[in-house]
């Protein structure tokens, strides 16, 4: 009779940089989804948003999702300064970005749509093309 290896011996599978990725948003998302979200709009976007989006509303380079999805500068929402629009996407979430809505306050949720905003230059650009620095 064959014995079996307990599973902590057993050769391990190898996984691939993707789904590693994958699983530490997850985690991530589920770390700042235990965590008590401030009021200040400045404390609750580094809280929330910052890991991702950066400081400044640029993006985060280290985070594995698309440069271009996480830089605020290319949002058509903030473009046209759509605040509905830009409320909606922080309560329901859009692609990997997770949903706040049941997280905030409307007061907090009004603050984080009006940091969110101020983080872009007041003028207008043509969507798809990049604001100046």
């Amino acid at each position: 009779m064959r014995r079996r290896r307990p599973p902590c011996l057993a050769p391990q599978r190898r996984r691939s940089p993707a789904l590693l990725a994958a699983g530490g948003i997850v985690g991530l998302v589920l770390v700042v989804a235990c965590e008590q979200v401030p009021k200040e709009p400045a404390a609750a976007y580094a809280k929330l948003c910052q890991r991702c989006h950066g400081a400044d509303g640029h993006g985060n380079p280290a985070i594995p999702i698309d440069p271009q999805k996480v830089d605020l500068r290319n949002s058509d929402t903030l473009r046209r300064r759509d605040r509905e629009g830009v409320r909606a996407q922080i309560a329901n979430g859009k692609g990997a970005m997770p949903a706040f809505g049941k997280r905030l306050t409307a007061e907090q949720l009004e603050g984080l749509t009006a940091y969110a905003l101020a983080l872009l230059p007041d003028r207008a650009t043509a969507p798809g093309q990049p604001l100046a620095q």
